[in-house]
């Protein structure tokens, strides 16, 4: 048991560190390096409108419409699914 607990807060503390990461990145206009650390995320749970979201403002900050539309689209599906 006291190995799962250590694996799940791993985790934890992995998830923070990228969202931590990811948010100063955005903070400082580093767009790329947020949309990265956001995409990280996004591998262990594609299904987070949240993450699908920030990526959609990553890349409308750095004029890809077309990339940032089609996330915002997967975030509202994703709401939908979920309520």
């Amino acid at each position: 048991l006291v190995g799962i607990s250590s694996i799940t807060h791993a985790n934890f503390i992995y998830d923070w560190l990228f969202e931590y990461s990811a948010h100063k990145a955005y903070e400082s206009s580093n767009y790329v390096k947020a949309n990265q650390d956001w995409t990280e995320l996004l591998l262990q749970n594609p299904y987070d409108p949240s993450l699908n979201y920030n990526i959609g403002l990553g890349f409308y900050q750095q004029k890809k419409y077309d990339e940032a539309l089609s996330c915002f689209t997967r975030a509202i599906e994703h709401v939908k699914n979920n309520q």
